[in-house]
């Protein structure tokens, strides 16, 4: 009784599948080298960093294949953050955001 509760979405994948998505041989301890973030305005767009780039999944799309997002330039992602307004802020270990 006057509990909150928020139901998502369950969506699992295998990331070892995908080319150029995870290089197992250059990482330590890949459940560390991984983050996630949603997008608030639409729950089936998420976004995840791994130490080859940047990625966006759009699993309203028949094709679920991770899409690489452009960050030439820029060293491997460190860290994200979604705004409430939608922005993706993303640190890069060069010391850039993007």
């Amino acid at each position: 009784m006057g509990g909150k509760f928020k139901m998502v979405l369950n969506y699992t994948d295998n990331l070892m599948l995908y080319p150029n998505v995870l290089d197992p041989f250059t990482m330590d301890d890949l459940i560390q080298s991984i983050e996630i973030e949603f997008d608030p305005t639409e729950p089936q767009v998420f976004f995840f960093s791994t130490s080859e780039g940047l990625f966006m999944i759009d699993k309203r799309k028949v094709e679920k294949t991770p899409l690489k997002l452009d960050t030439v330039g820029l060293n491997s992602p460190t860290a994200m953050s979604m705004s409430d307004k939608g922005y993706l802020l993303t640190a890069y270990s060069c010391g850039s955001i993007w």
